[in-house]
Parts: C-alpha cells; sequence; structure tokens
C-alpha cells in the first residue's frame, strides 16, 4: 500500500486471501481481501489480474458451500481467461466452475465443462489435473447411472496416478468427496480393467 500502485496492492491482497480462503479459517477476511483486489484491478484495466481475482473470489464462496455465487464468480473469470494466454488458469477455471455446476445438478454441463478442462490440461502436459478430470468425469457418469463408463474412466485414472505417482488426483478425490469411485472396481471389473490400459487421451 506504501508504494500507491494498484495492481502490486492488488496481487498482495490476491495471495493473502487464499490463506483464508482455501483453509476456511477465516472467509469473511477472505472475501474482503479479494473483493478489494478485485476492485483494484478492475481500475487498473488489469485482465488477467480481474480474470484471478474473480477466480479467488469463486473459492472463496465455493469453500464456503455457497455454490451459486461461485459459480457466478468462476463463469465471469472463465469469461475473461478465454481472452488469455495462460493456460493453467484456464484450466482451473473450467474446472472449478465445472465442481460448483456438478454441485448444483447440472451434470452434463459439469461434464462438458470437465471434458474442456482436461483438453486444456493434457495439451499444457499437466498430468494430474489430467487425472482429476477423469475421476471427476467419472463421478458424473456414476452419478447418471452409467457404471461402465464411470468404471473405465476411473480405472484410466488410477493406472495412470499409480504410473505418474500424481498424489493431486487422490487428494482430489478426498476433497471433492468422490466417495463413488472407489466402489466402482467392484461393480464393474472387466471395465476398470479396460480403463487402466487405455492411458489419458484414450480414456476419452
Amino acid at each position: 500500500r506504501a508504494h500507491g500502485e494498484d495492481p502490486a496492492v492488488a496481487n498482495a491482497l490476491w495471495n493473502l486471501s487464499f490463506t483464508h480462503s482455501v483453509t476456511g479459517a477465516d472467509p469473511e477476511t477472505a472475501r474482503r481481501l479479494v473483493e478489494e483486489s478485485l476492485a483494484l484491478y478492475r481500475r487498473a484495466g488489469d485482465r488477467e489480474g480481474t480474470a484471478k481475482a474473480l477466480f479467488a473470489l469463486g473459492n472463496v464462496w465455493y469453500f464456503q458451500g455457497r455454490l451459486e455465487p461461485a459459480r457466478e464468480a468462476y463463469a465471469e473469470s472463465l469469461t475473461l481467461e478465454r481472452g488469455l494466454t495462460n493456460g493453467f488458469s484456464l484450466g482451473w477455471a473450467l474446472y472449478m466452475l465445472a465442481l460448483a455446476e456438478q454441485g448444483l445438478g447440472g451434470g452434463a454441463e459439469a461434464a462438458r465443462l470437465y471434458r474442456e478442462a482436461f483438453e486444456v490440461f493434457s495439451g499444457a502436459g499437466d498430468v494430474s489435473a489430467g487425472i482429476m478430470c477423469l475421476n471427476a468425469l467419472a463421478d458424473v457418469a456414476s452419478a447418471d447411472g452409467d457404471v461402465t463408463r464411470a468404471a473405465r474412466l476411473a480405472g484410466a485414472a488410477a493406472a495412470l496416478e499409480a504410473k505418474t505417482g500424481a498424489a493431486l488426483a487422490s487428494f482430489a478425490v478426498r476433497q471433492e468427496h468422490r466417495e463413488r469411485l472407489p466402489k466402482l472396481r467392484e461393480l464393474a471389473p472387466e471395465a476398470w480393467a479396460e480403463g487402466e490400459a487405455l492411458g489419458l487421451e484414450g480414456a476419452i
């Protein structure tokens, strides 16, 4: 704040917000920090900064279980990200919007967004995030009653995680309460085995 430059202050506020939002320690402080960051980025005409502040605001709402405002913030962030060149940020905007959509009952829209996120992450070589997308798509398919497809996707994800050591995927399964996934191996063992042999690209 002493330097008086909006983008620098906005970035510091943005970084600080995550210590309060993701941990759930103080969501009100997180919201206040993010909203101030967002206002400063907008005033500076910083499109990239505005997109990431909106994403952070989506996180504030998401981790409080307030999915409708989270969806709105993620959707606005995604609109801005599509005009930028940061594939990592675009992939995460897609993924988190899909999470919000899925939580609100929009399985078909969530699946579309997860698939697009998978394509973005795969193109960027982010294997861990790609595996997360496979698990998410498996979860949507399972919720829709398509156990065969769900098991195939989950089998592919499990095999890739074992091969690459991408522990982030298992953490996400627990964090996102995807309790259906571990049961799929027993429900459809042949489809699971097929998935194990597919690899990252073949799974979709």
